[in-house]
């Protein structure tokens, strides 16, 4: 509560001389408060709800929200570094100018149940399941009604092998390469993109339909000006 702050915790037990110390427990924060607040990060509660929580905590232990927050990650670092990799599962989210070009993913570190990568506004959706033997998953049928899309995204599965993929902006200006190694994915949102076979190699490739054929699906580009 009060880390290595000797004057501060003297300090706390002048002024509570009469607290029942056989009550202390609950008012001495450990490590189980900070998994219950991980623990609703990986429900997908509500950012409020969240908020909420933190705070109610904050008063409960007598912390600001900052030295809470701080406490947090570093419960996540130090001591929890499984849970983090299930918090953390966007490898890098690609941007340039504030706008996003590609997302990395790491499906070796998956969320449980069903979790989608993508925002529901993205042309290419991408989800992945994580269930124990034995579950049954709701019988349904997809619903048939228009939608519209501008342009195609793709997606880069890497089932084996190493690949490199090279991004620019469609004006040609160069953003970032990035090692896609096996059991990662890469999608692409906008802009131009190079691939590079850096190890023997088998991919899988998703793109949003319907497809009018690559004259009027994709523009190439001579980006190394061969």
């Amino acid at each position: 509560m009060y880390g290595s702050d000797i004057r501060s915790i003297i300090n706390f037990i002048q002024l509570n001389q009469n607290i029942d110390f056989s009550s202390w427990e609950k008012h001495i924060i450990n490590d189980s408060v900070y998994h219950e607040i991980h623990s609703l990060f990986l429900a997908n509660n509500t950012y409020d709800d969240i908020k909420r929580h933190i705070c109610e905590k904050t008063v409960q232990y007598n912390m600001d929200k900052k030295t809470f927050i701080i406490e947090y990650m570093n419960y996540l670092f130090k001591d929890e570094k499984y849970l983090l990799d299930n918090i953390i599962q966007v490898a890098k989210n690609i941007s340039h100018n504030d706008e996003l070009y590609s997302s990395i993913f790491d499906l070796n570190n998956i969320n449980e149940g069903l979790d989608f990568l993508t925002n529901n506004d993205s042309f290419v959706q991408v989800g992945t399941w994580k269930y124990e033997k034995g579950k049954i998953l709701d019988a349904h049928y997809h619903n048939t009604f228009e939608r519209k899309s501008y342009i195609t995204q793709e997606v880069v599965l890497v089932l084996e092998g190493i690949i490199i993929c090279n991004l620019y902006t469609t004006d040609g200006e160069f953003i970032v390469s990035e090692k896609i190694k096996e059991n990662q994915l890469i999608i692409q949102f906008q802009g131009i993109h190079e691939y590079e076979i850096l190890e023997n190699s088998k991919v899988l490739e998703i793109k949003n339909g319907p497809y009018f054929g690559p004259d009027k699906d994709r523009t190439r580009v001579n980006i190394r000006n061969d």
